[in-house]
């Protein structure tokens, strides 16, 4: 049976604070590592993610499946069960501009076997 359920976790706030030094300049792949060590030890693993990067620069299309890669590998998924999808912000706002960038991912959790 396939259930969605937070894992009632937090906020990254909470486990990445940005006052703490030691996450400065952190690699964003140990950063996922350690937030998948919570969820697994709540009894959840992943169903599959998708995620959204918005950004007028660089083109991310060429590292798309590198990245789908490499998510699927933190996560311990097939690579089938990741989806990233770049998009640009058309010139509108910061983004736009290229002076910012959003990222989004909404992840589907079901309980481990």
């Amino acid at each position: 049976m396939r259930c969605w359920a937070p894992a009632g976790l937090g906020d990254i706030g909470e486990y990445f604070p940005d006052t703490d030094p030691k996450w400065k300049g952190a690699d964003s792949g140990v950063m996922l590592k350690e937030a998948f060590k919570n969820v697994r030890r709540r009894g959840w693993e992943v169903e599959n993610i998708d995620c959204n990067i918005i950004a007028q620069a660089p083109k991310l299309k060429p590292y798309k499946s590198q990245m789908e890669a490499r998510i699927a590998s933190l996560l311990e998924i097939e690579t089938r069960r990741v989806n990233v999808k770049a998009r640009t912000n058309e010139g509108l706002d910061a983004v736009g501009r290229g002076e910012a960038i959003i990222t989004q991912a909404v992840v589907l959790l079901k309980p481990a076997p």
